[in-house]
């Protein structure tokens, strides 16, 4: 944001800004920063039980004959937080002009 300022851009007058993790400054920076809100605490008690799971069954030993290598991948929800650091640009016009 600092150097889109010292740039003598304005946001989202001039340029839209968009962050990830949406920490607890986001809201408060000026524009408050539209980000896409990761699920911290799902993801750490997703891994954690998984991790357990692959202890109590002997997975996670690359010895074992059962491990094909393979990954499971797991998708949790994300949330996008629309605040003031975006604007809506207008569509831009697929006609011709006539000159």
């Amino acid at each position: 944001m600092k150097a889109i300022y010292e740039a003598g851009l304005k946001i989202p007058e001039d340029i839209s800004l968009m962050g990830y993790d949406d920490n607890g400054v986001s809201a408060y920076q000026w524009p408050p920063l539209t980000t896409v809100k990761r699920p911290i605490e799902e993801i750490a008690i997703e891994g954690a039980d998984r991790l357990v799971a692959m202890l109590e069954e002997s997975r996670w030993c690359k010895a074992d004959p059962d491990n094909d290598g393979s990954v499971e991948r797991v998708h949790l929800p994300t949330e996008m937080r629309i605040r003031s650091s975006v604007r809506r640009i207008p569509p831009v016009s697929t006609q011709t002009p006539i000159h």
